[in-house]
């Protein structure tokens, strides 16, 4: 019999159970692929693949398992005591609760029993019950040993183990005998249009572990990958590193984190070209199956870029501005009044705002001045507090007098007479 979490009594009959060295299996096959519709079932099925729940495996593992170890450390050690709560080590925990808020729990510890079995496809009331969250499924399909789904126990089915050799000079150069199976490597585009022969990124990018999916972004300088190996949770997950001149290297990669990155496989990411949002192709529990597509919005990207104008405001009085200056901006694609500043005379003209990217018109009102308008337009560069200095001159109401070059007053001197 195979080990099928639904072909479990939902009741909890034991006279529909088969014992065996690891624990109960149902001795009725399921039709279908589903945990039987009856919500008080789901305590009776959802159990793990031992089909025991932590009551039933202290019984089942007692003699064998949990009595040698208390003879061995004490039936008041840590290690006894663990092992008594779950004694499979198969319990299920949501990645989210108040227990590990109250830790300060790490990613790595918050996906720790996330690929457990039992308790992995709780109710609504169930997950209500226990974290207040309404749904905290990993997956709504019962866990079986048929791992191809099938129907059927095969050798398709079982898992292998292998011990592979790898060395420093394998890595540098795998030949048709080397266990490498890829690397990520650099090309250059020659003057010609050809491209030169591929060229391996250093150590600081590749492991031995596989890389993969390599993105570079617009500015030439930033490059995010897949990788099994550096500090991952799991899996794949997807590193960022920038490459620095002083150094002719890439940075030592960093982890771009959760939710991004989760133990289970994540393999690539798409970015626009502002580099403010991304997409990725991810299996989540709220998901509709298999993988699906996510949008991503970088934490150091949720406030839009922004430029500060830094200007002086002048007339072309030369007494200068004595009075207030109001400086009305609109923005110019919604035609709304997006700001009104005031500028006192006693801040000699200063004036400073902070503007998103697009195209705005300024207008300056004073009553020492004539009305002027002019337009700014402030480009999206990936700016993050760009300083804008620009300086506005308004025309004086007072007109000025022609200045007139002075003339020489006086008798015009004559060259004295030279005798022959």
């Amino acid at each position: 019999s195979q080990a099928i979490e639904n072909a479990l009594p939902k009741d909890g009959n034991v006279a529909r159970y088969d014992s065996t060295l690891w624990g109960r299996v149902g001795v009725i096959p399921p039709l279908t692929t589903a945990f039987d519709n009856e919500v008080s079932a789901r305590q009776y099925q959802d159990v793990g693949l031992d089909g025991l729940n932590n009551s039933e495996e202290s019984s089942f593992f007692k003699t064998n398992y949990l009595d040698p170890l208390a003879n061995k450390f004490g039936s008041n050690s840590p290690a006894y005591l663990q092992a008594l709560a779950d004694p499979a080590a198969d319990d299920y925990h949501y990645y989210r609760g108040s227990d590990l808020d109250a830790d300060k729990a790490s990613i790595k510890d918050r996906y720790k029993l996330y690929n457990a079995p039992e308790g992995n496809s709780p109710t609504e009331s169930q997950s209500s019950a226990k974290t207040g969250i309404a749904n905290t499924a990993a997956t709504p399909n019962p866990d079986t040993e048929d791992i191809n789904r099938d129907n059927a126990q095969s050798d398709r089915d079982e898992y292998f183990q292998y011990r592979v050799h790898l060395s420093p000079s394998e890595l540098q150069n795998p030949d048709e005998n080397s266990f490498i199976t890829d690397k990520i490597v650099a090309a250059k585009k020659l003057p010609n249009g050809d491209w030169a022969e591929p060229k391996k990124l250093s150590n600081t990018i590749n492991t031995i572990y596989n890389e993969d999916y390599p993105v570079i972004m617009p500015d030439d300088k930033t490059l995010y990958f897949a990788s099994e190996g550096h500090n991952n949770y799991g899996g794949y997950d997807i590193f960022k590193s920038e490459w620095v001149d002083t150094l002719n290297d890439w940075s030592t990669p960093e982890n771009i984190g959760y939710p991004v990155n989760t133990p289970q496989n994540n393999y690539n990411i798409s970015i626009t070209e502002k580099m403010h949002e991304g997409y990725i192709s991810a299996i989540r529990p709220e998901g509709l199956g298999d993988y699906d597509i996510y949008k991503i919005i970088f934490n150091d990207a949720v406030s839009a870029p922004y430029a500060t104008l830094r200007s002086r405001i002048s007339n072309t009085d030369p007494n200068g501005i004595n009075t207030e200056v109001t400086v009305n901006v609109t923005n110019k694609s919604t035609q709304k009044l997006i700001g009104k500043y005031n500028i006192s005379a006693k801040k000699k003209g200063d004036f400073f705002a902070v503007f998103h990217p697009g195209e705005y018109q300024l207008e300056f009102i004073n009553s020492q001045s004539k009305p002027y308008s002019t337009d700014l337009v402030v480009l999206d560069k990936n700016i993050r507090g760009e300083i804008i200095k620009k300086d506005f001159t308004l025309t004086s109401l007072i007109e000025q007098p022609a200045i007139v070059e002075p003339k020489k007053v006086g008798k015009e001197k004559t060259k004295p007479k030279t005798k022959k």
